[in-house]
């Protein structure tokens, strides 16, 4: 990674230190960092450490898997097929959406009794709207 050795606390370290760290950091911190400054912003949401942070925090995800499968496979222009920076962004917001309690899709469902063998059981009434 080419970092400013001027400016940047980051520069001391070498990469493995910095995966370690990035590791160590909570997901959503990771993406709220990037707004400290223009080279931690270049190192934060860069594809090596969106790689790190996703297969570390996110292992058994479906992006994680898609990305671990996407290895080797290329595109024209040399780029995997599957972006680490998207597929890392968009765990964290569904990570972070569940733990908040907020859905990320809304669904209604009506309840509705009905006889099954000689006891009441419930179900849904016409599906999710």
């Amino acid at each position: 990674m080419l970092r400013d050795a001027s400016t940047d606390p980051f520069a001391k370290l070498d990469d493995d230190a910095v995966a370690y760290i990035i590791e160590l950091l909570y997901p959503l911190d990771i993406i709220l960092l990037q707004r400290v400054s223009r080279s931690w912003k270049l190192l934060l949401s860069s594809d090596w450490t969106s790689r790190i942070a996703l297969i570390h925090h996110f292992p058994c995800s479906s992006e994680a898997i898609a990305f671990k499968k996407s290895q080797g496979i290329s595109t024209d222009e040399g780029q995997s097929t599957v972006s680490a920076v998207q597929s890392f962004r968009r765990c964290v917001y569904r990570s972070h959406t569940r733990k908040m309690g907020c859905p990320t899709s809304v669904s209604h469902l009506i309840l509705e009794p009905y006889w099954l063998g000689g006891m009441i059981e419930w179900g849904t009434a016409g599906g999710g709207y």
